[in-house]
């Protein structure tokens, strides 16, 4: 069975009761006391060794996997490239997702005209989970599949009932695309501090007439006054400085991401890193991540000997749909350089731009697997200062700096620039690794035809709860398929008191009970349609006890009394036509038919319930409010869709590629239809 969930009032580790989150209808009183965001792989051992050691561990753990949605062969890989935020650099979500929220709220107060109210709020870092949908004009909070149906819903903290979601987003004469700007998504691991900030401010203006909120504001204005806030303290910088003074509070230390690195480098693979983030930043948390480097006196540029390109300022996903100019980075002081030697040429219009392939600027084949880049400038670049907020790195003084290959730095440009850096011919020579779908999966692929690795930190979690819940899904499929079976047998019998069998002798029985026996049918088909919905989607309220009474998928199989499932299954099989056609009056009254369906609408209530019921608690296992990060009932989430369609490979950690080898070739899995399962 599935590890137990545990109640929290609050602990050190983030996850407390506040106002925020004790407010009406919050679902906070059951909390997952479980790591959902694992730290990396350890130190490679005799039991986790690394690809390149003597010892092979087989099979692997399926924790340090890599899994193939689309087959890809490294051998046809030339470069390697990373994004740094939640890839290369693990953030410990409890503080560092608290700062977001923390901050995020302090700029709310101070810019946005909040009250100071907002600072009692504290964030639970364990409540959100990717995957969500916000409708920022309901102020809801979805779960939807990937069929685009919405099958969990929360105003806030509340859950919606099954009819007010029915009639929200699945009855509409129109198909909800769930898009921009009506709605937004929690698509990476740093809208979940906005998101659940999102929640308890729709909270605060629900309380009415009490709502503190600045008067006339709409869910929507709240929803971007958030992300304006959450976008001012990336600009000011007050996130990052934080990080900086103290990035082990804040970051993982990763100890296989070097043999990573070496392992992609000595195989003669370039590798690149990509990433939003500015240099001055880069700077500090690949410090922290290689060589645990703290504070400007000893910070240096050394990490950059593990790469042959790093571009920083990116701007992802614009990067692979726009032509942006392409600085480059002096190391030591952060200052700035137009690689064409003077200030960028504004074009008089789009006819004057040349071919992009001719108007890159940026250098050919760079890095160690070409032939050596030019030394070191003399002095500093002059052309533009850099913005840093943080303290710059100190100049290298290894004896040997001007012997030693790094990488050159670069801000902005575009993919294009890029590929004539690394010297590729096309894009599906690059594997990039990031952590969001769209910017860094779906613009990469769809822009540059790069082939895409999606790093995942919640799998391993997932993971670890799926092998301790596997019997859970073997007696759901008991369930469901006993269930079908009763529900076909139902509406059998439904189907002869209204058009077949008995003929004219069920239809004489009725007499003057004609009009209320064809409301009573009509009842019987809604209550059968609407059963297989009601069980799949596993949202309903049930009562404990049933979960306590109810028989196992064994007892089930088993069962052989006259009141189990299958006994009754077996019984109504035999009421075939020809026991329908019969001349026993009695057997074929209406009374007797109705009779027997009663008995069976009880079995099939009772086995619905059960089944509903552990389906629950099956998510619940997952995570107490979201349920499981993949799927959403039985169906794929839209989350899982968008991770099978866009991402060639993912694995909960860049650190899992040391134990497969930089040349292996993934191979996707069979595709298969309905039709194909055996079980089908």
């Amino acid at each position: 069975m599935c590890a137990t969930i545990t109640n929290l009032a609050g602990n050190e580790n983030g996850a407390s009761t506040s106002k925020g989150s004790n407010l009406k209808g919050s679902a906070h009183s059951t909390i997952l006391d479980a790591a959902l965001f694992p730290p990396p792989p350890p130190q490679p051992n005799e039991g986790q060794p690394l690809w390149t050691d003597e010892v092979w561990a087989s099979p692997l753990d399926v924790r340090r996997r890599i899994f193939c949605n689309r087959s890809l062969s490294m051998k046809s890989i030339t470069a390697v490239g990373f994004d740094l935020d939640y890839t290369l650099a693990s953030y410990k979500p409890a503080t560092f997702e608290t700062l977001a929220h923390d901050a995020t709220v302090d700029k709310l107060v101070r810019y946005f005209g909040y009250p100071n109210s907002l600072y009692d709020l504290t964030f639970d870092w364990r409540y959100m989970s990717r995957g969500l949908v916000i409708d920022k004009k309901r102020g809801n909070i979805l779960k939807i599949d990937r069929h685009k149906y919405c099958k969990l819903a929360y105003h806030g903290f509340k859950e919606l009932s099954r009819d007010e979601r029915m009639e929200t987003y699945n009855t509409s004469n129109e198909r909800q695309e769930y898009e921009e700007p009506t709605f937004g998504h929690v698509d990476t691991l740093f809208s979940l501090a906005e998101s659940h900030l999102f929640m308890q401010l729709v909270e605060m203006q629900d309380a009415l007439p009490k709502s503190t909120l600045p008067a006339g504001k709409t869910y929507a204005d709240i929803y971007r006054d958030v992300r304006g806030a959450v976008d001012l303290c990336h600009r000011d910088g007050s996130i990052k400085r934080e990080v900086a003074r103290n990035p082990s509070k804040y970051i993982y230390t990763d100890p296989g991401l070097v043999p990573v690195l070496e392992m992609l480098r000595n195989a003669g693979k370039k590798v690149f890193l990509a990433t939003n983030s500015l240099w001055d930043y880069s700077s500090v948390v690949m410090n922290w991540l290689i060589d645990g480097k703290v504070g400007p006196e000893e910070r240096d540029d050394r990490w950059l000997e593990y790469f042959d390109v790093v571009i920083t300022g990116s701007g992802k996903p614009r990067f692979f749909t726009e032509r942006k100019d392409l600085f480059e980075v002096h190391p030591q002081t952060g200052m700035l350089w137009n690689t064409e030697g003077g200030s960028p040429m504004v074009p008089i219009g789009i006819e004057d731009l040349p071919s992009p392939e001719i108007a890159s600027s940026a250098p050919e084949n760079i890095g160690l697997h070409s032939s050596a880049p030019p030394k070191a400038r003399g002095g500093a670049p002059s052309s533009f200062s850099s913005s840093s907020s943080l303290d710059l790195p100190a100049t290298s003084t290894d004896t040997d700096s001007e012997n030693i290959e790094r990488a050159r730095v670069f801000q902005g440009g575009s993919y294009l620039d890029l590929h004539k850096m690394l010297g590729v011919k096309s894009g599906s020579q690059v594997l990039y690794v990031g952590d969001h779908v769209y910017s860094d999966l779906l613009r990469g692929k769809k822009g540059a035809n790069w082939r895409t690795m999606l790093v995942i930190p919640e799998l391993e979690s997932e993971l670890d709860t799926l092998t301790a819940c596997g019997t859970n899904m073997e007696e759901l499929e008991v369930l469901r398929q006993q269930r079908d079976a009763l529900e076909d047998q139902i509406q059998r019998l439904e189907w002869r008191l209204r058009d077949g069998g008995g003929g004219e002798k069920v239809r004489r029985s009725r007499g003057g009970d004609s009009e209320e026996m064809a409301i009573e049918m009509k009842e019987m088909e809604e209550e059968v349609i609407d059963a297989d919905e009601e069980c799949e989607e596993g949202a309903a309220q049930v009562e404990e006890a049933g979960r306590a009474t109810a028989m196992s998928a064994t007892q089930l199989k088993k069962s052989s009394n006259g009141n189990g499932y299958e006994s009754t299954i077996s019984s109504v099989s035999s009421f075939d036509d020809s026991s329908m056609s019969s001349d026993d009056d009695d057997f074929t009254t209406e009374a007797t038919i109705l009779n027997l369906l009663s008995n069976l609408r009880e079995q099939r209530d009772a086995l619905r319930t059960r089944h509903r019921s552990l389906l629950q608690a099956h998510h619940e296992a997952f995570h107490p409010v979201w349920g499981q990060l993949f799927k959403t009932g039985y169906q794929r989430s839209l989350y899982a869709h968008q991770v099978e369609r866009f991402a060639c490979l993912y694995t909960s950690h860049v650190s899992n590629m040391m134990f497969y080898s930089p040349l292996k070739s993934y191979r996707g899995r069979v595709d298969s239809m309905s039709h194909e399962d055996k079980e089908s």
